[in-house]
């Protein structure tokens, strides 16, 4: 009888292990998830409200580089729209730019890029993905 309540406690104890190292490997991998969105998310993030435009120009090389090294990932790729508001008017295709695996559209960013002014204050809003939490567009307010 001592026997089997031993074997039953051990059976209990290894089924508990099991569950517990089982959560804690789900909750790891969360948090790497997790971790990895926040690191990409914060080269971006740093651009976000009131810039000035030498600093919106590094932003747009950052989303260049970013759709270089990510071309076949659609959900790393950003879109970028550009609100001319009062500002100097530019071309049309160049007022939302949207990238995805196909057509990344880096030449039309690079465009956009030599058209903002250095010295000049632009307002940067940050879009995230609803369902990855990444960041999905940039708008680039005059």
């Amino acid at each position: 009888m001592i026997i089997i309540m031993l074997l039953v406690m051990m059976i209990t104890m290894s089924t508990g292990l099991y569950v517990f190292n089982t959560a804690e490997v789900s909750v790891n991998t969360d948090m790497i998830e997790s971790t990895e969105v926040q690191t990409i998310n914060e080269q971006f993030t740093m651009y976000e409200g009131r810039q000035l435009g030498s600093q919106v120009k590094a932003l747009l090389s950052l989303v260049i580089t970013n759709a270089g090294n990510n071309a076949t990932d659609d959900e790393r790729l950003l879109d970028i729209e550009y609100v001319p508001g009062d500002g100097p008017a530019v071309d049309y295709s160049l007022e939302y730019i949207e990238s995805d695996i196909s057509n990344v559209n880096i030449s039309l960013i690079s465009e956009l890029k030599s058209k903002i002014s250095n010295n000049h204050y632009y307002e940067v809003e940050i879009i995230y993905d609803d369902s990855t939490g990444l960041v999905n567009g940039i708008i680039i307010n005059y």
